[in-house]
C-alpha cells in the first residue's frame, strides 16, 4: 500500500524521542520544535504540521539537534486510525 500526500497540504506529524546521555541539551531540541509550532502531547512527544515533508526528511532534520546515540521516531498521524488518551494537548486542536 502506498501513501500519497497531497502537495501543499498541511500534514500532522508526531516526533518522539529518547535522549540517552545524562545532562542532555533538551532546550536545543525544544527550541527547534517550537520553531515548527510543535505542541507537546506527552513528555517526550510533540505534534506539528508541515507542508511537502516526509517523515524520513523530518527525522533527518531533527537528528541535527540530538546526539548520535539518541532515538527519534517521526510518524505521519493524518489518518483515521489513531488514538490517544489524557494528552497534554489534543491532537485534533493542532
Amino acid at each position: 500500500m502506498f501513501l500519497f500526500i497531497e502537495k501543499d497540504k498541511h500534514i500532522r506529524y508526531i516526533l518522539s524521542y529518547d535522549l540517552n546521555k545524562p545532562g542532555q541539551d533538551y532546550p536545543r531540541l525544544w527550541d527547534e520544535l517550537s520553531s515548527f509550532n510543535a505542541k507537546r502531547v506527552l513528555q517526550s512527544q510533540w505534534v506539528f504540521r508541515r507542508i511537502n515533508a516526509t517523515a524520513k526528511g523530518l527525522r533527518n532534520h531533527f537528528r541535527n539537534f540530538v546526539d548520535s546515540n539518541d532515538r527519534l521516531l517521526v510518524v505521519c498521524v493524518d489518518s483515521d486510525d489513531w488514538s490517544g488518551g489524557n494528552l497534554i494537548t489534543k491532537i485534533s486542536e493542532i
